[in-house]
């Protein structure tokens, strides 16, 4: 079933799988138009170590974030996620199902 994009109505994301500089191939949804991308919970730690801590830190992303401040909902289980700083980017976490979304200019 595809994922829709959070920021483009009526755009799915497009799966592209990708080979980390250690560890085994992970799957990323990228948003074609936004060039947004979502991270699935387990693909955090292999694909960007920075983020990798988040689903241990779920209750200060919840004090620390704003729900529903930046994508209305997570694509993968349509709760609202936190708007959370990391080195100073918004990402929106999820905090049930850990996956994690970057607007097109925040992943690079």
């Amino acid at each position: 079933m595809p994922l829709p994009c959070p920021r483009c109505p009526g755009t799915d994301l497009g799966e592209r799988r990708v080979s980390p500089s250690s560890g085994a191939p992970v799957d990323l949804y990228l948003c074609g138009k936004c060039n947004g991308g979502w991270l699935d919970g387990p693909t955090l730690a292999s694909i960007c170590p920075t983020l990798s801590h988040l689903p241990q830190h779920r209750e200060e992303v919840a004090l620390l974030g704003g729900q529903g401040e930046g994508i209305p909902l997570c694509v993968r289980c349509g709760v609202a996620p936190f708007e959370y700083q990391v080195i100073g980017v918004a990402i929106d976490f999820c905090l049930r199902c850990h996956g994690v979304w970057l607007d097109g200019d925040e992943y690079e």
